[in-house]
């Protein structure tokens, strides 16, 4: 059975997308996304394991039907697919072994073909960064895995500190310190990247994996995240 972490209560941070915060043997806060398509079925991103009071939370949004298991972010895949074993599983490249026996269903791109999410990837990576945009009424909510996150409230002591030193520079809204030690290959490419998004002009909210929801300022964030690549 999976160890479930404390974790938050599902929130709306867009029209029709949840996100709650989970926590991990290490200190660092991460987040599942949670969107509901039109006919009600739920996509899941970087799914984190919820206690039994979460999970009927999540089944009254609607109907878990995908669960996208972006880079690394496989603590609670397994939860999830032994809870509804009918969920797909959207993944690029080969599951790591912790996950084995667990099925791919195809990728993002085949999955979600026709529910109006469009799937981009960083550029500049070592390893393929899947982000998401979902729809709205107002503009697009960019959903991402490692590569552009907030920081949370500071926490105190040597972790804090620690957490702070490797997030993103100015302690605000960016590339982690860590993410451009461990994951950028190509800092040029990410740069142009960020830029891209930034001119669309159609992206009014970013929904990390780590760190609250970035729900205004969008474009001048990521610009200044440009700089700070």
């Amino acid at each position: 059975m999976a160890r479930i972490f404390p974790h938050g209560s599902l929130n709306q941070v867009a029209p029709n997308a949840w996100q709650v915060e989970g926590s991990q043997s290490f200190p660092l806060k991460r987040n599942m996304t949670v969107y509901r398509l039109t006919d009600g079925r739920l996509v899941l991103y970087s799914v984190v394991a919820l206690d039994d009071a979460g999970m009927v939370a999540l089944e009254a949004l609607g109907k878990p039907w995908l669960m996208i298991v972006p880079g690394s972010h496989t603590l609670d895949a397994r939860f999830y697919k032994e809870r509804y074993p009918q969920l797909l599983i959207a993944h690029e490249g080969e599951l790591p072994p912790s996950l084995a026996g667990i099925a791919i269903d195809g990728t993002p791109g085949e999955l979600l073909a026709g529910t109006g999410i469009e799937i981009m990837h960083a550029a500049g990576m070592k390893r393929p960064e899947l982000t998401l945009l979902l729809p709205g009424e107002n503009g697009k909510a960019l959903v991402t895995c490692d590569i552009l996150g907030r920081n949370g409230p500071r926490q105190s002591g040597v972790r804090g500190r620690i957490l702070e030193v490797l997030g993103p520079p100015g302690g605000f809204f960016g590339v982690a310190r860590i993410v451009k030690f461990r994951q950028v290959s190509d800092k040029r490419a990410l740069r142009g990247w960020i830029a891209a998004l930034a001119e669309r002009g159609d992206i009014t909210t970013v929904l990390g994996s780590h760190g609250p929801p970035l729900t205004s300022d969008v474009v001048a964030a990521l610009r200044q995240a440009v700089e700070k690549v």
